[in-house]
């Protein structure tokens, strides 16, 4: 991974600031503990037209959505942060107090991590203003996504020492969300894959194994066992937006950004097509795609519960943390 895709940027007072547009920072942080801007991008980040910086394209470099996206749910830091007892109140290295899926919760207990039942919606650490500052939820979803930045032919860069006229990196980026709103659309994304390719399977097409289940409400659902095709290739666009609401507490006008996630190639082609290379590839013997490992301190889980039940809109962009 060789940059960080975000929206916007954190002010000189820790605000987060220009939040209507996208800008690369680095992956490592400085000595205040910042991730400063990519110099590589620094044409990208310096554009004045923040129209110009809210749609980035993206190419996803992974077969399956678990290879390449999570989605959980995580409270940082422990709330009201006591410090009795002599444990330690928060796990080492920045890690997550708590992440759950909606049915298992992985919490520290001042020496060790202990799994529990996530109580998901009717968590303490669900309710409004129970995040910092008495703003928000606590217990806020964590997305990560991971794909390669793709570009079109004016997007280029003059070299500061040679003048020399380059284009813009193609690197590998992760971007991150903790927005209920934000979370919804890629969750959606993703799992709009998996319904085509059980949807083609039906039809006849072979992309997945998977078992139908029909809940107790007679609404069917599919527990896919394996996948046969591939999402390496696919294209995408992130567009982050502005938007208005009222504060369902206080009643008080309130902005917030959106990141929206959209095809910009037929996906059922590209399975279809994908699925056949795959299939060629698995006859010759290649090595498949490495997949999502977790190195910035964050718990790895797989696991991607129904957990965005509560109503879009919940947040907490616009506090320090």
């Amino acid at each position: 991974m060789g940059a960080i895709l975000r929206v916007g940027r954190k002010g000189s007072d820790g605000y987060p600031v220009d939040r209507n547009r996208f800008f690369i920072a680095k992956t490592t942080q400085d000595k205040g503990g910042r991730k400063p801007m990519h110099p590589a991008f620094s044409t990208f980040n310096n554009r004045g037209s923040a129209e110009a910086c809210s749609t980035v394209r993206l190419a996803i470099m992974h077969g399956t959505p678990d290879q390449c996206f999570e989605a959980y749910l995580r409270c940082h830091k422990k709330p009201n942060v006591s410090n009795r007892g002599g444990k330690a109140e928060n796990p080492p290295n920045q890690m997550p107090w708590c992440t759950g899926d909606g049915m298992v919760a992985t919490r520290w207990d001042g020496e060790t991590f202990v799994d529990q039942h996530c109580l998901n919606e009717q968590c303490p650490l669900r309710q409004p203003g129970s995040g910092h500052r008495g703003q928000g939820r606590a217990c806020k979803p964590h997305t990560r996504l991971l794909a390669q930045l793709i570009w079109g032919s004016k997007a280029v860069d003059t070299d500061s020492d040679t003048g020399e006229i380059k284009p813009f990196p193609t690197t590998l980026i992760r971007f991150t969300s903790n927005s209920w709103n934000t979370a919804s659309n890629l969750k959606g994304y993703f799992g709009w894959w998996d319904q085509q390719a059980i949807n083609a399977t039906k039809l006849g097409a072979d992309l997945v194994d998977f078992t139908p289940h029909t809940d107790d409400d007679g609404k069917e659902h599919h527990l896919i066992h394996s996948r046969r095709y591939s999402m390496v290739g696919a294209r995408v666009a992130l567009t982050v937006a502005e938007k208005a609401d009222q504060d369902p507490r206080t009643g008080d006008p309130r902005r917030y950004p959106v990141v929206t996630i959209a095809p910009l190639d037929d996906p059922v082609q590209h399975m279809l097509r994908a699925a056949e290379a795959v299939r060629l590839l698995r006859d010759e013997g290649r090595a498949a795609v490495a997949m999502l490992t977790d190195t910035d301190h964050t718990a790895p889980r797989s696991r991607t519960g129904d957990y965005l039940m509560n109503e879009p809109g919940t947040h907490t962009e616009g506090t320090k943390e």
